[in-house]
């Protein structure tokens, strides 16, 4: 399942830069050809960690951060390439009357906020998970309730809540830009050259 979205996202992606850069179709087929032979190679890892680490903590940090560079940014690149044609093709690159503060800090909010929570999570599971629930009292329904009454995996969850709510004012300040990006802008985007069919 997660191949095939990594698959689907690189193709996406391809597309997304042929379109808007004018990428040669040679060239991006070259890059997921490379990527489909990581991802396939490596599937044995990316599964066996499922086996190892199931439980609360570890698959939510993991999670967080796949979902979010995965499949978030790349929704977000695509949802402001739709606003330009949506507003005529207009102006959406450097040079705004706003200087692009908007979805600078938007960007900075929601990254650190993301990086952030899974490491969070990740101490949360390491306390919590690892070193609490297996191995000082053998994987039982008490070592589960135990963890979750430690210290760092109290105060790990805190520090996730902070930083998910970085994440929250990251996000509305997106919406924000979103909402009024091109509005009232008479410049013409760049023309991009269209790559030849079959290259």
């Amino acid at each position: 399942m997660e191949a095939t979205w990594e698959v689907l996202v690189g193709c996406i992606m391809a597309w997304g830069l042929m379109k808007t850069r004018g990428v040669k179709r040679k060239i991006v087929t070259t890059w997921l050809y490379i990527e489909v032979a990581l991802m396939f190679g490596s599937g044995i890892l990316g599964l066996g960690q499922h086996y190892f680490w199931i439980g609360t903590q570890w698959s939510a940090s993991h999670g967080h951060l796949a979902f979010f560079g995965a499949y978030a940014t790349i929704v977000v690149a695509f949802v402001y390439l739709a606003l330009q044609r949506w507003r005529g093709n207009v102006w959406m690159s450097g040079g705004l009357r706003d200087r692009g503060w908007k979805w600078k800090w938007a960007l900075a909010l929601l990254n650190v906020g993301a990086l952030a929570m899974t490491v969070a999570l990740l101490i949360a599971g390491y306390e919590e998970q690892s070193f609490v629930e297996r191995a000082s009292r053998g994987s039982t329904w008490e070592a589960y309730f135990a963890g979750q009454t430690t210290p760092w995996f109290l105060q790990a969850m805190q520090w996730r809540m902070a930083f998910g709510v970085m994440m929250t004012v990251g996000l509305l300040l997106l919406l924000w830009d979103f909402l009024t990006i091109g509005r009232g802008e008479t410049r013409a985007a760049k023309a991009v050259p269209s790559p030849e069919d079959g290259e």
